[in-house]
This record gives C-alpha cells, sequence and structure tokens, in this order.
C-alpha cells in the first residue's frame, strides 16, 4: 500500500501535473504557473484516501487529467473564476521605427 506522501512526492518531483498539462496549456489565457499551483492546490485537498485508492488502482493519472480538462475548459471553474474571465487579450502594436 502506498503512502499518501509518497504519493504526492511522486507527483511534485516527476512533474506530473506539467507534464499532463502541457498538451492542453495553449488553450490559457493566464500564467502558466497559476494553472500549475492551481491543479496543485486542487490535488492536495482531494482526501488522503481517494489519491491513495486511485493510485493502488492505477487510476491516478486518469483523474489529474480529467481535472485539468475541468479547470481549462468549464467555465465554471475555479480556475476560470480566479484566472481566465477578467483577461483581456491586448494586441500588439508594431513598432513605428522599424
Amino acid at each position: 500500500m502506498a503512502d499518501y506522501d509518497e504519493i504526492i512526492r511522486y507527483i511534485q518531483s516527476m512533474q506530473v501535473i506539467e507534464k499532463l498539462s502541457s498538451k492542453y496549456l495553449h488553450y490559457l489565457k493566464s500564467d502558466r504557473d497559476d494553472f500549475v499551483q492551481e491543479m496543485y492546490i486542487i490535488i492536495l485537498t482531494i482526501p488522503k484516501d481517494k489519491i491513495t485508492a486511485l493510485f493502488e488502482r492505477n487510476e491516478l493519472v486518469r483523474y489529474i487529467i480529467q481535472i485539468i480538462k475541468n479547470q481549462l475548459f468549464n467555465p465554471k471553474s475555479n480556475f476560470s473564476k480566479k484566472f481566465e474571465r477578467n483577461i483581456k487579450k491586448i494586441p500588439l502594436q508594431k513598432d513605428d521605427k522599424d
């Protein structure tokens, strides 16, 4: 049986969230680091017994991918509410010095 602390250290040391989310990060309007940090907060708020059970059934990676997709693509997600909604893209103006 895997220890919760070992699972969390594994997720962090292997950069699981960064690697799994890299495929979807081009959808971000906000900073990548904000997203990764928010994902770690979400993972750390999941009950320890649930994380351990998911890890033992080899379902933790799939579960994290679903959280990533939900946070990025659901306009009602915590991440979207905190970071994505209020960001406006400002077009860059061409420099006239050229």
